[in-house]
């Protein structure tokens, strides 16, 4: 049996995935140091230099792919920064979020603007709610639909003006996948709760001045029946909305979680548009 060089030994010693090892050993000085045994050491000059260009062909074919698959053109980098962030600088980071230029100056009476409309909409509306639940008012069929369209307005205040003014003024999309799907329903669905309980109240109102004996519309079941009316509504959101999670495009950690949120433009709105126009 052959004595093994010491560079044979110190590889086997090694650890397969040393990126040490990796760094120091190059294929062509693994190759020189490699004695011919077996087969290849009955090879003629020219055979010896194919078998040898064909034992390197993989590991070169490994680092190319690796190089091309981590490595992004500037001018793709500096056309993406622009898109997600409005601006050029590269040193930016994709994965936190940030302002968008043309609030740069101003968001603080913007922030100040939504938090005074959120305080004096949320208190009014709540001393609506406990003056209607205290007094027992609900059991009236009007007093029924203005609770109902208290609770949609709490529920603007609460969720749907923060989450909104926080998209207004943020350039990049940093919520994720569900957010970017769910996040359209979350603000239409009170929208249209608050429509479908104006509408109903106006038509229980005409109902009772054409005939006062006639029964009054039941306004828990029609508070319960607009919310439900109002979530399938927004069913068909998803289908155009479009999340592109450009980590499965790269494999730069600059990338991983990073993602764009848009409209699906490969599907036809009319039709949707047409028939929620018609049912409203």
């Amino acid at each position: 049996m052959p004595v093994r060089p010491p560079l044979i030994a110190q590889l086997l010693r090694q650890p397969a995935n040393s990126s040490r090892l990796r760094a120091s050993v190059s294929p062509g000085h693994l190759s020189s140091q490699l004695p011919l045994v077996g087969e290849q050491r009955r090879l003629n000059r020219p055979q010896r230099a194919n078998f040898a260009s064909r034992r390197q062909l993989p590991t070169q074919l490994t680092m190319d792919n690796s190089t091309e698959e981590n490595d992004i053109p500037p001018h793709v980098w500096a056309i993406l920064h622009e898109l997600l962030l409005g601006v050029g600088d590269q040193t930016l980071d994709l994965r936190e979020a940030h302002l968008k230029t043309s609030f740069a100056k101003i968001y603080p009476f913007v922030i100040f603007v939504y938090g005074l409309i959120v305080a004096i909409a949320l208190l009014t509306n709540l001393y609506v709610f406990i003056h209607i639940v205290r007094l027992k008012l609900y059991n009236n069929c009007t007093y029924g639909f203005l609770l109902n369209n208290v609770i949609s307005d709490i529920v603007k205040c609460i969720v749907v003006i923060p989450v909104s003014l926080y998209v207004l003024l943020v350039q990049n999309w940093v919520l994720g996948e569900l957010l970017c799907s769910f996040l359209p329903m979350i603000q239409d669905i009170p929208m249209h709760t608050s429509t479908l309980t104006f509408v109903l109240l106006a038509w229980d109102r005409y109902r009772f001045v054409r005939d006062p004996l006639k029964p009054r519309l039941p306004g828990f079941v029609c508070a319960v029946g607009s919310w439900l009316t109002a979530i399938c509504l927004v069913l068909p959101y998803p289908i155009y909305i479009i999340y592109i999670d450009l980590g499965k495009y790269s494999q730069l950690s600059t990338f991983q979680g990073v993602g764009i949120c848009t409209v699906n433009l490969a599907d036809d709105m009319k039709e949707y548009m047409r028939g929620m126009f018609l049912m409203m």
